[in-house]
């Protein structure tokens, strides 16, 4: 792909080493193209603020998944629209000071990630220009080390505030499950007076009737719906998963402990 001309000065200015062309560590993914599962069944926790190293955040919630490098294509070009104009300026920024730089950003438009699987994110609001110029310099110093210890820092200084939406793994995994047992059966979370979502969930049945069930009462009900662990744990799929993801195996683990 070529690059605009925005690029092609960024990463000369930057001395730029990496091959980004083709490189699998250097994607951009839509969320779908990481888990389809929890895009389509994901339901999270209340948005918290945390330290994130750049590096877990493996793509975004909508678009098409590319190579970062064409991702920044995308995202920044003086002779481009009004998007890919205004954050131009950061370009300028050195790999030593960038963090610096970005650091009022972080606090005044925080960047706001959802968690794809285990310790991995997408970017849901606010942040794929800086996000994606930071993973550039991360990857471009990473070249540097030459000692686990000189990762370990690398981490440590590419390691931002943001906001984060975490996965609750019983009400997503429940809500695939049950999915299988019957499309009609629908997991919403439960709001309190402030709209901030509680522990419990509200389940409409196939006869649109609801309850109200906390993680072990929704734990055993889907016990109870799906009548034999056994056959859906070892199901073809399900024991693919089960054997792939983490967080699957240990909610069937759960599950299969409840009495």
């Amino acid at each position: 792909m070529k690059h605009n001309e925005t690029i092609e000065k960024f990463l000369k200015d930057i001395k730029i080493k990496v091959n980004f062309e083709n490189n699998i560590d250097n994607m951009c993914y839509n969320k779908r193209d990481i888990n389809s599962l929890i895009s389509r069944y994901g339901m999270y926790k209340n948005k918290k603020l945390k330290k994130i190293c750049v590096i877990d955040i493996i793509g975004k919630d909508r678009g098409k998944s590319q190579n970062i490098l064409n991702e920044l294509n995308d995202l920044f070009d003086e002779n481009g629209n009004f998007y890919q104009k205004r954050s131009v300026s950061m370009l300028k920024y050195k790999s030593n000071e960038i963090i610096d730089k970005l650091y009022n950003s972080f606090k005044e438009e925080p960047i706001e990630l959802k968690e794809i699987k285990r310790n991995k994110y997408i970017i849901a609001n606010n942040g794929m220009h800086r996000v994606n110029l930071l993973k550039m310099h991360y990857y471009n110093e990473l070249k540097k080390c030459r000692k686990e210890i000189d990762v370990e820092n690398l981490n440590i200084k590419y390691t931002i505030k943001v906001i984060v939406e975490s996965l609750d793994i019983i009400k997503t995994y429940s809500k695939y499950i049950l999915s299988l047992v019957d499309n009609n059966i629908v997991i919403e979370d439960e709001l309190d007076e402030n709209y901030m979502k509680t522990e419990n969930v509200i389940v409409y049945d196939e006869n649109d009737k609801y309850k109200i069930f906390n993680n072990d009462e929704l734990l055993m009900y889907v016990k109870e719906k799906t009548e034999n662990m056994k056959k859906i744990k070892f199901d073809k799929e399900l024991n693919q998963l089960y054997n792939s993801d983490e967080y699957f195996s240990k909610y069937m683990d759960l599950i299969s402990n409840k009495k």
